[in-house]
């Protein structure tokens, strides 16, 4: 099993202190302030995730691989109960528009979560990571053209990977 402790502290100091809470709170189109208090309470649940649930799953990840069987791709175990873990926790969509299912948080808040995401298990990161710049490359107005366009891909309730993990 592999220990990883994400660090907190650094995350809440480098954006208190080098960008600054007040510069946060004029972004346009914030719905609540955020500070210190509210950014350490979601830091600290991601890094429970991050920590217990994905970062165990990095040895098997390195260990078994990812085998493609018989048109299906088969991932490591713990994998899928990561993902699932990640998604019903809403974390993926922290910093996506409120209009389209996101938390509407700016994507400096969401920054230090995807960094304890790669830290925890680089591999299995890219399950969520990418899919979310695939979602950011194809912009919100134009939401229903891209679920259009990559239907088995993308699925805006929330889940956006719906092909099944074996």
């Amino acid at each position: 099993m592999s220990h990883f402790d994400p660090p907190i502290k650094d995350m809440l100091f480098a954006l208190d202190e080098f960008i600054g809470l007040e510069k946060l709170n004029k972004l346009e189109g914030l719905d609540q302030e955020i500070d210190r208090e509210f950014l350490s309470s979601i830091y600290d649940s991601a890094a429970e995730i991050a920590s217990e649930v994905i970062a165990p799953t990095n040895m098997d990840g390195d260990r078994v691989g990812v085998t493609l069987k018989d048109g299906k791709v088969d991932v490591p175990p713990g994998y899928k109960e990561a993902y699932e873990a990640y998604i019903s926790g809403g974390w993926p969509t922290l910093s996506f528009n409120s209009n389209f299912g996101g938390q509407g948080l700016p994507s400096l808040v969401s920054m230090p979560i995807n960094e304890m995401v790669m830290a925890a298990n680089f591999s299995w990161a890219h399950l969520v990571l990418l899919t979310n710049s695939a979602i950011r490359a194809g912009g919100v107005s134009c939401r229903g053209i891209f679920a259009r366009s990559i239907p088995r891909e993308i699925n805006f309730g929330g889940i956006f990977w719906n092909h099944e993990l074996n």
